[in-house]
């Protein structure tokens, strides 16, 4: 099965569970994100002395709960690749600047030295055209 189809099959899948949500989870609950080069650009380019095979990004999914229904989120952050498998793919990495601790979290935000995360354009409203994706 291609990439692309498998892709669909689980978007089809998520567009299922989204269908079962009561409102107002189900009028808040995005279908999928986009996301600007620009955007990436500025958490990518976070990682200064980084060379470039080594800059990546890393999407974490969250939640809200919304009237007990969990409602899906979607976060992104620079990530550093620390090494890699003899075939070239990433293996370890590491989160820039994303602190380890909850103590680590506070001091973080009182200093004001946390990272910048991609804003994303969640869709609805920002949706593509009709596509296998979207259908």
């Amino acid at each position: 099965m291609s990439e692309v189809k498998n892709a669909r099959n689980e978007i089809a899948a998520f567009k299922a569970y989204r269908n079962k949500l009561k409102d107002p989870a189900k009028a808040v609950s995005n279908r999928s994100y986009m996301n600007t080069k620009k955007e990436l650009d500025n958490i990518v380019n976070q990682l200064s002395g980084v060379v470039d095979d080594n800059k990546a990004i890393r999407i974490y999914f969250g939640a809200k709960n919304i009237d007990n229904e969990m409602v899906p989120t979607m976060h992104i952050v620079a990530c550093e690749i620390l090494s890699k498998e003899t075939n070239g793919d990433p293996d370890e990495s590491m989160d820039y600047k994303i602190p380890v601790t909850e103590a680590d979290l506070a001091i973080a935000e009182t200093s004001g030295n946390l990272p910048a995360m991609a804003k994303t354009y969640p869709c609805p409203p920002r949706c593509p055209k009709t596509n296998v994706f979207t259908i």
